[in-house]
């Protein structure tokens, strides 16, 4: 089955990373009780084709995957860990058929932001893009968060929550943006994370297990006049793993709605014992925030540091609880590329 017409668009996925792009332990090994919709990631016509089968076509007929490392499971990319992958990795790229929750978990827990994309428009071969980036955003330090005071004083109308809108959250993010990378395998195997993150962490609700790749989603909500949730103007989501956050993507629906989700989200993730905001993919509006490029020999560095730490994400995962309320700066803003208005694609 020639594959030549798919060449086109193998590539055209958003890079992801950063809150709006377009805008314990390692995961394990595959088991059954993991596999579902994310893990038949191909519509019925792909589907029928052998894994390795598969990959080989993709390899015969589309160059540019002849020079990314292919990685069919989570042993192979233990493996070429061992074997200096970060080192040895030519761009940003690997590539996989794998949807499957622990694999998606064992990437986020190594660093990799999971893209994927769609080879040719409609096809319905969707292939995983694990990116490590040469240059990574990040806002390395709190205490380089630059938010105007304006944009605190806008926030006392919203309200924060935490994965308790996923489904929302995406649908959101492919609205403004369309799928980009966002593709139904990705979706599927999002929301699995996503319920994993409900059965390991809510029941507990304390830093056991703390360190373990967990897909969180963070959502903005006007509020009423009676102080009520009202309705979901802006949001996020990414992963949390040990100390380190890193955002996928994010959306927003009323102007400076995405600005404030963003001050809240900091102000959020400092409490519950975040170190550092990894923002992906670079945009002048992270740097006009404070985030910085790092190489990737730095990043994996302080990265593989900060994910053995705990957070204390859980304590705000009760949907019972109270949703967060910005607090007010603690000191004036620093005047170096303050941020005046919205990010851009999330004001």
């Amino acid at each position: 089955l020639p594959l030549s017409s798919l060449e086109t668009n193998s590539n055209g996925c958003c890079a992801g990373g950063g809150s709006s792009d377009d805008n314990g332990g390692d995961g394990g090994d595959e088991g059954p009780g993991f596999r579902t919709e994310g893990a038949s990631a191909q519509s019925e016509q792909w589907n029928q084709w052998p894994p390795e089968q598969l990959a080989a076509l993709i390899r015969s007929q589309i160059p540019r995957f002849r020079n990314r490392p292919y990685l069919p499971d989570t042993h192979a990319l233990s493996r070429a860990l061992e074997a200096g992958l970060p080192v040895q990795l030519r761009g940003d790229f690997c590539w996989s058929l794998c949807f499957e929750a622990p694999f998606i978990q064992t990437l986020a827990y190594e660093g990799f932001l999971p893209i994927c994309c769609e080879l040719g428009g409609g096809s319905g071969l969707y292939v995983l893009l694990p990116k490590l980036h040469v240059q990574r955003c990040v806002l390395l330090d709190w205490t380089q968060l630059h938010l105007s005071r304006k944009v605190f004083r806008r926030c006392s109308r919203y309200r924060l929550t935490v994965s308790r809108a996923l489904s929302k959250v995406l649908a959101g993010c492919i609205k403004q943006h369309g799928e980009s990378w966002i593709y139904p395998p990705m979706r599927a195997v999002f929301k699995e994370m996503s319920l994993l993150t409900s059965r390991c962490v809510r029941p507990r609700l304390d830093r056991s297990s703390a360190c373990a790749p967990l897909l969180v989603s963070f959502e903005l909500w006007e509020i009423s006049a009676n102080g009520s949730l009202d309705s979901l103007v802006a949001g996020e989501f990414g992963a949390a793993v040990g100390a380190s956050y890193t955002s996928f993507s994010g959306f927003r629906t009323v102007d400076g709605s995405g600005t404030i989700q963003m001050a809240l989200t900091a102000q959020l993730l400092q409490q519950a014992g975040f170190e550092w905001w990894d923002m992906g993919q670079e945009h002048d509006y992270k740097l006009s925030m404070g985030a910085e490029l790092i190489s990737r020999a730095s990043f994996l560095h302080r990265f593989r540091e900060l994910r053995s730490k705990p957070n204390g994400i859980a304590a705000y995962l009760d949907e019972q609880g109270e949703p967060f309320a910005a607090q007010p700066p603690a000191a004036p803003c620093a005047p170096r590329q303050q941020l005046h208005g919205c990010p851009q694609n999330r004001s």
